[in-house]
């Protein structure tokens, strides 16, 4: 019973003061309102209106970095892909590089592109 009471006691002290702390937030005028999208479009626009002209001067600055592309990793994976789906030890190998390894679900291991039998 005391703990009830308790509980009673402090939920009617966390209401008053919430009651008493409220503050009334006033909604902005339909004036105030467009002003603010007004804003915002204009910083999008002039935003659009601007990236066309800084881009091509960093897209000339930046490098692409050497190596391996998303075009280039795809066409090997197609490549090896369509040499396993054949059967193709010669294609295999010529995918696989020297220190590649397998190990097979029994514990073998097979190293290298020496596993494929010349065929």
């Amino acid at each position: 019973m005391k703990l009830a009471r308790l509980m009673r006691t402090a939920f009617a002290v966390a209401r008053s003061r919430s009651v008493a702390t409220q503050v009334e937030v006033q909604e902005p005028t339909k004036r105030e309102s467009m002003r603010i999208l007004n804003v915002t479009l204009a910083l999008i626009i002039v935003g659009l209106l601007i990236a066309p002209i800084a881009s091509p001067k960093a897209a000339g600055a930046a490098k692409p970095a050497p190596g391996a592309t998303a075009e280039s990793v795809m066409g090997a994976e197609e490549e090896l892909t369509r040499a396993l789906r054949d059967n193709d030890a010669d294609g295999i190998a010529r995918c696989l590089s020297d220190d590649w390894a397998v190990i097979s679900a029994r514990g073998g291991v097979g190293e290298g592109k020496s596993i494929f039998p010349k065929g």
